[in-house]
């Protein structure tokens, strides 16, 4: 399928790598059709780009990538929709904003993405009563980071129940 973007032109893009966020994004709730775009230029940082509006593309990282101890504590019933359990495999994104000035880069970490990995079913998700916030400084956190840390999304969901 051939789709135009405002930030990369045309591309092509295969139909069953098409993200499904039912309930839209927070703010954003008729966008529901979503790919997502790696570029070698922005790794690790990955475009997800709206195809029901060609304009809006959104910067995501992988939270575990500035906080190795990030976990997503979410009920049974936000999660079931889409499918996914403990054992699901899953993709956990976070959008980012660029700020001019000052030089800023920051994760909403309080509102992650999740991404059943196998069924491409996605849904926001708002983390209340938790230690993450909005604008979470990127740059700080990686200042932070000890080198040679593997990486791992094992653990990042926990489902809680009632």
């Amino acid at each position: 399928m051939l789709i135009k973007t405002r930030l990369f032109g045309e591309i092509e893009i295969e139909d069953e790598k098409i993200l499904h966020f039912p309930s839209g994004l927070v703010g954003m709730k008729p966008m529901k059709r979503f790919i997502l775009l790696d570029t070698e230029r922005e790794k690790p940082f990955r475009w997800l780009q709206s195809l029901d509006d060609a304009e809006i593309a959104f910067l995501t990282l992988e939270p575990r990538l500035v906080r190795p101890d990030y976990r997503v504590a979410v009920q049974q019933e936000e999660v079931h929709p889409l499918g996914i359990t403990e054992s699901t495999e899953l993709l956990v994104l976070c959008i980012v904003t660029i700020y001019r000035e000052p030089r800023t880069l920051t994760a909403n970490l309080q509102g992650p993405l999740l991404i059943n990995a196998e069924n491409f079913q996605g849904r926001q998700v708002i983390l209340i009563d938790s230690q993450y916030h909005n604008r979470h400084d990127i740059l700080k956190e990686i200042a932070q980071l000890k080198p040679g840390n593997p990486i791992s999304n094992e653990g990042i969901l926990v489902i809680k129940t009632r």
